[in-house]
């Protein structure tokens, strides 16, 4: 029997009124396995962003980890 794997996806979420890059890493960053530095600058770095600040109404790629097992 094989162990579940955890597998590194993307998903495009829409930033809503009040969304900090902080916000967005608790949401999604799932478990600990790296820091929510390394998180954030993910997002950036995915969407091509300078500085610390998102707009509400504008759409990011955040990464998540999903488990996944094969059958």
């Amino acid at each position: 029997m094989r162990l579940p794997q955890k597998q590194k996806m993307f998903t495009i979420v829409e930033v809503e009124e009040g969304d900090t890059l902080w916000d967005l890493a608790d949401r999604y960053m799932g478990e600990k396995s790296f820091s929510r530095q390394e998180y954030i600058k993910q997002v950036k770095e995915l969407n091509h962003l300078s500085g610390d600040t998102i707009e509400s109404g504008a759409y990011l790629m955040v990464p998540y980890v999903e488990t996944v097992s094969e059958l």
